[in-house]
């Protein structure tokens, strides 16, 4: 069994069950919301245009399924990362599974989740606080202006879920920028890896750098985990 399918198949314990749950509660609340709030999806309109949509629209499209959402989990759970990065808040769902893994963890772990519009992280940091999770910071901003001083005001990124872009080319280019930051062990995982031809380019050549020691495609999300330039003795794509 590689790595990563040990870290996503580890077993359940009840307080794991139970963050699920609640996770999985609040995301049906606000799927059935009707209440209509303007946003703009950075990934999909970076002119920074809003459309007007109700708060169950929003959450259908940028919530992450359960099952995806606890295999994210797991792998937190499992790999235990200090400082977590998230491209994409949304309204929250899938900060939320990496918050409550920190918090079962019980390292003193944190996420910093960037977002690029407003109204959206707002409404994620309601999602936060509903569930208790005070690991988690906002950062509201463009990717490309808030990762540098991110990068360098920790010692290393663990993990990293990116899920705020669908463009092949800036895909690769924040995994370049990101990967400055992280160490051997660290884990990268990209969403929406067969969204469009691009987004799948994107994540052929992310898991063909050559500082990916392994790599899984699990349908929608990509998973990498990072071995540093000790692999210079691997063949990959630079």
């Amino acid at each position: 069994m590689s790595k990563i399918d040990s870290y996503i198949s580890r077993n359940k314990t009840k307080r794991d069950s139970e963050e699920l749950q609640k996770i999985f509660t609040i995301k049906n609340e606000l799927a059935n919301k009707p209440e209509k709030v303007a946003v703009c999806d950075y990934g999909f309109r970076p002119d920074g245009s809003k459309a007007t949509r109700t708060m169950g629209e929003i959450c259908n499209k940028m919530g992450l399924v359960s099952q995806m959402g606890e295999k994210i989990f797991n792998l937190v759970r499992a790999t235990k990362p200090k400082v977590c990065l998230e491209l994409g808040t949304g309204i929250g769902i899938s900060a939320a599974y990496i918050g409550a893994a920190l918090k079962l963890n019980r390292n003193n772990g944190k996420l910093i989740t960037i977002e690029g519009d407003e109204t959206l992280a707002d409404l994620s940091q309601d999602v936060f606080y509903s569930l208790g999770l005070d690991n988690i910071k906002v950062v509201n901003s463009k990717f490309s202006d808030a990762l540098p001083a991110i990068i360098s005001s920790n010692d290393s990124i663990d993990f990293v879920f990116c899920d705020g872009d669908h463009d092949e080319t800036r895909t690769f280019e924040y995994y370049k920028t990101i990967l400055d930051g992280m160490e051997d062990g660290s884990i990268y995982v990209l969403d929406d890896i067969r969204w469009s031809a691009g987004m799948r380019r994107g994540w052929e050549r992310i898991c063909h750098h050559r500082e990916v020691a392994e790599f899984k495609d699990l349908s929608r999300l990509g998973v990498c985990i990072i071995e540093r330039w000790k692999s210079r003795g691997r063949i990959g794509i630079d």
